[in-house]
């Protein structure tokens, strides 16, 4: 008999995985496994004395035996995994060869507000840490997941969301977003034209409204030049559009124009400012002429017009 593919949640610490994926398993008849607790049952210690005695690492050589087990259980299940599960490639491609991938997405100050960190070992001395952890991270979850699944309202719609995912599992749309140099610095770079918003709450926003639409979405920010270009390249492949803010390389990169032009997936350009109301130099951009579009002016929600922008665009397209 073939084996039908397991349910694999992914995400932050206290973004609700074990809860849902308790009530899914539930509602499919599966059997459901948190995977700490699997650890914690096969160790005979709780997780943090696993920290204290054998460290991070030795934490991770048996998250790793147990979730290959899981996954290679002949009965489908859900299957809850730690925070730090797919930080190794080679348990998201036993994860991916097993079943289906979903994230749980949930906004850092919501679990700082609702999970008590002193149970999570990464966490109990330093809870702001999972604002660190989320900008590590989200990016990871976002490359391994099939589905994202929003769970910042009522535990009951990010249920039935879930229940509505694995009776139609079909790819999400992937959106790459890109940011150039200096943009990592928003918050406090000029705020009087960039706005206080930090580059790690733009992102949380954009993939959560992500999330909303049913889209994945996942944010890089590089100050190099030929780092955005690698990027743009993997995109023609790994990605369905980019939205891209090239910073300052807005007006001089000829380099960034044709990575742009050599790919196959539209470009939609965004600026936080308006770029034709500051100095002369900055009112021409190079990299326009390859862009699908350009959304300027409109500061932080430059980025999030720009996405509807984009998947407005894909969906004419037929993508």
């Amino acid at each position: 008999m073939k084996r039908r593919p397991h349910i694999l949640l992914v995400g932050l610490t206290g973004s609700g995985k074990t809860t849902l994926g308790a009530a899914l398993a539930q509602a499919l008849d599966r059997p459901f496994f948190d995977l700490d607790e699997v650890i914690v049952r096969q160790a005979g210690t709780t997780v943090t004395e696993i920290f204290r005695t054998q460290g991070e690492a030795g934490f991770r050589r048996l998250e790793s035996r147990l979730l290959r087990q899981l996954c290679r259980a002949e009965a489908p299940s859900v299957i809850a995994t730690g925070g730090g599960a797919v930080l190794d490639p080679a348990n998201v491609a036993e994860m991916r060869g097993c079943g289906r991938i979903i994230r749980i997405l949930r906004s850092t100050e919501t679990i700082l507000s609702t999970v008590a960190m002193g149970e999570r070992p990464l966490l109990a001395q330093d809870p702001e840490r999972l604002h660190r952890l989320a900008l590590e991270r989200e990016p990871v979850y976002a490359a391994a997941s099939d589905f994202t699944v929003c769970n910042d309202g009522s535990p009951e719609g990010a249920l039935e969301e879930l229940m509505t995912l694995t009776n139609d599992m079909r790819p999400l749309r992937r959106v790459l977003v890109l940011s150039g140099p200096s943009l990592n610095r928003l918050g406090q770079r000029e705020p009087a034209v960039y706005g206080t918003v930090t580059y790690e709450a733009l992102c949380e926003r954009l993939m959560h409204q992500g999330a909303e639409l049913g889209v994945t979405v996942e944010c890089r920010q590089s100050n190099h030049e030929g780092q955005l270009i690698d990027w743009l390249q993997e995109a023609d492949t790994a990605f369905d559009g980019v939205l891209m803010n090239p910073g300052a390389y807005t007006h001089t990169s000829i380099a960034l124009l044709d990575a742009i032009r050599s790919i196959g997936v539209p470009v939609v350009e965004v600026h936080l400012s308006n770029i034709h109301g500051r100095e002369p130099f900055r009112a021409h951009s190079v990299t326009a002429a390859a862009a699908a579009g350009i959304i300027a002016g409109f500061g932080p929600d430059s980025y999030g017009l720009g996405l509807t922008a984009l998947l407005k665009l894909l969906s004419s397209q037929g993508q």
